[in-house]
């Protein structure tokens, strides 16, 4: 496996932690900001596919990476997920109730993105590649594909699990920037023309008819609760001209010690 760590606009150490804990990798040092500027110059790097874009603040085995790239490689497949396993350990009791409702949404069942890594077949390299400079670039490579084309995967035949670990928030403020961000890449991505539409999300007047049981009325007044204040801070952010600033949170990259 050919592991490339982009170090993007780091201001600290990342980079000597990196050549430190994996000598074989490529790090590379990136001036200019931005997600999706990074990933380019990973693919620029990359060599033949499947190649994985993996987030910094997750947590994921070699074996998870070599069963989607199993997957990737025969040819129907063109962008592969894990599904992810939610880490709340941490945060509060707000966070743990929003997260109790997301991780119920069929949206982790089906198609990509919500586990911080998803792995792009050599074709789909070429058909995305270079990504335009956006924010939510996992929504775009999920929509720029055709539902038949994506997969996610979360056990193999002999049950065995397939994951990310993922960190949540520590704090509701932490995970409302986040909310306001994930705002902020669907308005972006409004302007392309994309194979799959918009909307294709659940509207929080229909979220309770598309929960389980288990679902408690009180994670569910939480959860939509972060989404209204989600909404009203990327309103906020707008008018103040910094909507498409890439909020990071480093709440949760504490987990990692």
């Amino acid at each position: 496996m050919d592991v490339i760590v982009l170090c993007n606009a780091c201001a600290d150490n990342s980079a000597d932690v990196a050549r430190e804990a994996m000598p074989a990798a490529r790090i590379v040092e990136i001036s200019h900001p931005g997600k999706a500027n990074a990933i380019n110059q990973g693919l620029k790097l990359a060599n033949a596919g499947p190649v994985f874009v993996v987030d910094a603040d997750i947590v994921v085995g070699f074996y998870t990476l070599e069963c989607l790239a199993d997957i990737l490689r025969d040819g129907s497949i063109m962008v592969a997920s894990p599904m992810a396993r939610i880490d709340t350990s941490r945060s509060s009791g707000p966070v743990r109730a929003y997260y109790r409702i997301w991780q119920l949404l069929p949206y982790l069942r089906s198609g990509v993105g919500g586990s911080g890594v998803y792995g792009l077949s050599q074709k789909a390299v070429m058909q995305i590649n270079p990504l335009p400079l956006i924010i939510a670039d996992d929504s775009y490579v999920r929509r720029s594909f055709h539902a038949a084309e994506l997969a996610r995967i979360t056990t193999l035949p002999d049950g065995q699990p397939v994951f990310t670990t993922v960190f949540a928030p520590a704090n509701l403020p932490a995970l409302i920037r986040v909310e306001a961000r994930r705002r902020a890449g669907d308005a972006q991505l409004a302007q392309f023309q994309l194979v799959q539409p918009s909307g294709m999300g659940i509207s929080l007047f229909n979220l309770p008819r598309q929960l389980d049981a288990t679902a408690s009325w009180l994670d569910l007044f939480v959860y939509m609760a972060v989404k209204f204040a989600g909404r009203v801070l990327y309103r906020i952010n707008r008018l103040l001209g910094r909507a498409d600033i890439w909020w990071r949170d480093d709440s949760s990259r504490k987990s990692l010690g």
